[in-house]
């Protein structure tokens, strides 16, 4: 018998069972029956081990074979066998028992498997809610029961204006405002006791920031003894959505009101007619004591000719609604009033009007002022033409006996200056001075008169065309002041061209007049596209003008400066002005004393099928 091999087969069960108490999640039936197994197979080993170490001690004591009896030598060895044999029978189980194990072994790891992809996942989803947490579009917090914060997401920090970090540990009370402290206590206090409550409102102080309304949603976490663990926020500012409440609410409110003041008449009638309903404004409109009476009539009686109303009828048919129809109705006196109606039709399965459904408003009024308007209107536009008449006929009339004056002052001047005495001289000086700006006035209003009765059809011209004539004309002085008159390229207009430019020899003649004495005049032309006009710029660097008289300057005969300093009529500006009304644009000035002007004007630009 190999003892060894004995004791190595000890040794790996004593090892086994080692090993076998290390392995996790073993079932509890399992672990005992294999405990027993291993156990049995210790004692019986260390039994059959006993013996054999006993009968090779009496061996080593010198006893031989014929020293024991030959049925005790027998008896040994029939024990030997036995023990043999229960040996090689404890290794079979232990066989089966250490297959089990190795079964149960892959098992185990298998489950280990199963459960590090569950921890994987489950850690994948703890991630995913905490990035669909912080990504919320509403604010979410979780609190104590004491409110403060334990987590908070970032729409929350947001809406408190302050950094996500700073959130936890503070108390949620401080940041409401000043008179909601004391029902968020409440809310609290409520929740703590297992209270969910939805949607009330608060205001919240935002860390500077103005105060915003805010709908809450509290909710309690439960732990395992079904205490109150902690409390969820969810916070959703509503700011917005309570302004537009409250438009709406004025709105209504609005509504009501002109509701309740019986504004527009509200009926509804029959096809026949027959009035089923009607407010006190029907009533009131049409000349009926009451709304019974009214109820009782037929609204053929507020027309003048029944022919209208089958007509209404008719188009119901056909259009379903009819909105702003004006025409004349009949008050019960025979009165006339002119109302503006919008009628709805009810129509059955078949598609037939049962029912029309409308209000109407009076406009008798406007009616009345509209005709006085009209008539007001044509009456200045005959007063504004007998002006324009006028100051023509005046104008061109005044010509020949002014120059006669002024030729004979001058020639008295040139025959009699030194032979009389010098307060004469000076007399007859004045005369031809006043002469002379009488003439310039007559002229510069004979010139204003003309801008409509001697307008020409408005047609598309070249603008840079109409530019070099104007600085043609103003050659001379623009080389007198050493004048540098710059342009970029300049569009296409729909406009006068002779009128046009006059405006730009009026303004250029503006910017050379009024020039700074420490330079010589800069005049920049520019032109840019807006919607269907075209802008025009004039830049100069001159003497610029203060802003309470950029409305002045454009007035007929208003000055800035005296005559002694600057000659001229105070007319100029106002023909522009309106010679470019005339053309559809309108004329503005951006100015700042002593660093020049800006005149602008627009002009109608060319329809792309007109050019």
């Amino acid at each position: 018998m190999d003892f060894r091999a004995i004791i190595r087969i000890k040794e790996d069960c004593a090892q086994l069972q080692a090993l076998f108490h290390e392995v996790d999640g073993v079932p509890p039936t399992v672990r005992s029956r294999v405990q027993e197994i291993l156990d049995r197979q210790a004692g019986d080993l260390s039994r059959i081990l006993a013996r054999l170490q006993r009968e090779n001690a009496v061996r080593r004591k010198g006893a031989t074979m014929n020293e024991v009896g030959t049925y005790e030598y027998w008896e040994a060895q029939s024990q030997i066998q036995t023990y043999a044999e229960e040996l090689a029978a404890a290794n079979e189980e232990l066989r089966l028992t250490n297959e089990e194990l190795t079964q149960i072994n892959q098992e185990l790891t298998r489950r280990n498997e199963e459960l590090a992809s569950i921890r994987t996942k489950a850690e994948q989803e703890r991630q995913r809610y905490y990035d669909l947490f912080d990504a919320a579009p509403e604010g979410y917090l979780v609190t104590d029961h004491a409110g403060r914060i334990l987590e908070a997401n970032a729409a929350a920090a947001t809406l408190f204006g302050i950094h996500k970090d700073s959130l936890p540990a503070r108390n949620l009370v401080h940041f409401f405002a000043e008179g909601c402290k004391g029902d968020f206590q409440n809310l609290l206090f409520q929740a703590v006791r297992g209270k969910n409550q939805h949607d009330c409102e608060l205001r919240v102080q935002p860390f500077r920031k103005e105060p915003v309304t805010v709908s809450i949603n509290v909710s309690s976490a439960y732990a395992e003894d079904a205490a109150v663990q902690s409390l969820r926020w969810m916070l959703r500012d509503i700011t917005e959505r309570k302004e537009v409440d409250e438009a709406i609410r004025q709105s209504e409110a609005k509504y009501r009101s002109l509701v309740d003041d019986d504004i527009s008449a509200d009926f509804i009638c029959t096809r026949d007619g027959r009035i089923l309903d009607c407010n006190p404004a029907f009533a009131r409109m049409f000349g009926f004591a009451s709304v019974a009476e009214a109820e009782s009539a037929n609204i053929l009686v507020t027309y003048f000719h029944q022919e209208e109303r089958a007509e209404l009828i008719d188009r119901l048919q056909q259009e379903k609604r009819l909105e702003n129809i004006e025409r004349f109705r009949k008050r019960q006196d025979g009165t006339r009033i002119h109302v503006v109606e919008n009628i709805i039709g009810i129509f059955d399965a078949a598609g037939n009007l049962v029912v029309t459904k409308g209000y109407i408003i009076e406009d008798t009024e406007r009616l009345k002022a509209e005709e006085a308007m009209k008539q007001y209107a044509e009456h200045l536009k005959r007063s504004n033409e007998d002006l324009e008449r006028f100051a023509y006929v005046s104008s061109h009339d005044l010509q020949e006996p002014l120059r006669t004056i002024v030729t004979f002052t001058q020639l008295l001047e040139r025959k009699y200056e030194g032979r009389i005495d010098p307060e004469a001289d000076e007399y007859i000086q004045y005369i031809v001075d006043a002469g002379r700006r009488m003439q310039v006035l007559i002229h510069d209003l004979l010139e204003y008169s003309r801008i409509t009765s001697k307008a020409q059809v408005l047609q598309p011209i070249r603008t840079e065309e109409v530019l070099a004539q104007a600085l043609l004309h103003l050659n001379p002085i623009i080389k007198e002041e050493s004048a540098t008159i710059t342009y970029d390229l300049l569009p296409v207009v729909q406009a006068d061209p002779q009128q046009l430019r006059q405006v730009f020899q009026n303004l250029i003649s503006n910017a050379l007049k009024y020039r700074r004495e420490d330079e010589p005049p800069r005049i920049r032309i520019s032109a840019e596209k807006t919607g269907d006009m075209w802008q025009f710029n004039i830049q100069d660097n001159g003497l610029g003008i203060e802003p309470q008289y950029f409305d002045r300057i454009f007035v007929i005969f208003q000055r800035l400066h005296t005559r002694d300093r600057y000659v001229g009529t105070g007319i100029g500006l106002a023909i522009v002005k309106r010679i470019v009304e005339r053309q559809g644009g309108r004329i503005w000035v951006e100015s700042e004393l002593g660093r020049g002007s800006t005149f602008h004007f627009t002009i109608p630009a060319v329809n792309e099928s007109e050019s």
